[in-house]
């Protein structure tokens, strides 16, 4: 049964509110003489915490040691030949990570691999998923080297992708969330406003159909009128005036 795992800071600084933690290295030293090597127990957790492959820093720390490194198969023990004390590993992959992982724009941990060209030309460099900023590796060390021919699963070529490791995921996941938020509230207020400019269309249109009713019904009464001040005309050419009706009655005499 392995003992507690401490957790420590990325940047290997003692800052009690960086955000970026993970579990220490645990290292247990196996065999004697030529057989003698150091296992590193909880290196899948390290390297989940980290977002990389534990191949990646596996093959870093042989490097820095001069040590072969080895992930077995069967039991999926990794190791490197030799004793090391866990100090020394933990320093490493401090360095792993301010190497290999870290943006050197915003020092964020929290990066993606990208691969760029093609054949011998290939280039890979970190996008951070804090401040966007992109951080060339250099292409001529043999760890970046490693890195090249051997991409993570979620490596993206040529463009910037979501981070990866369990702190990317979890703020992608975040980031996704509040993006449908926006968009479905961006929705909801453009079918609000397609309501509301069909409500004052609508209004529009029935106050211009009453301003025609009304005028409809002013040129019915101008139409009255003038028929009727016509007829009223008509009756007063009909009626006899008053000198021919004293001469009609002059000549009833």
């Amino acid at each position: 049964m392995s003992r507690e795992c401490k957790r420590v800071n990325m940047n290997g600084s003692q800052d009690p509110y960086y955000r970026y933690t993970m579990p220490c290295i645990q290292v247990k030293v196996e065999g004697t003489t030529k057989m003698i090597k150091s296992v590193l127990i909880n290196i899948e957790d390290v390297c989940r915490a980290i977002g990389r492959p534990p191949d990646y820093l596996l093959t870093f720390l042989g490097q820095e040691l001069s040590a072969n490194s080895k992930i077995e198969k069967d039991t999926g023990k990794a190791y490197v030949s030799g004793s090391f004390e866990e100090r020394k590993v933990q320093e490493l992959v401090f360095k792993f990570i301010r190497e290999t992982v870290t943006c050197q724009n915003c020092k964020n941990p929290e990066t993606t691999c990208n691969i760029e060209g093609n054949k011998k030309n290939k280039i890979l460099f970190l996008t951070c998923k804090g401040c966007g900023g992109r951080t060339d590796l250099d292409h001529t060390d043999r760890f970046v080297k490693y890195m090249i021919l051997h991409p993570p699963d979620d490596a993206n070529y040529g463009h910037a992708k979501s981070a990866a490791g369990a702190v990317g995921a979890a703020l992608s996941e975040a980031t996704a969330l509040d993006e449908a938020q926006k968009k479905k509230k961006k929705s909801k207020s453009a079918e609000e406003d397609d309501e509301k400019a069909e409500k004052k269309k609508k209004k529009k249109k029935d106050k211009e159909k009453d301003s025609e009713d009304e005028g409809d019904d002013d040129e019915d009464k101008k139409e009255k009128k003038k028929k009727k001040k016509k007829d009223k005309d008509a009756d007063d050419e009909d009626s006899p005036t008053g000198e021919e009706e004293e001469g009609q009655e002059e000549g009833g005499r």
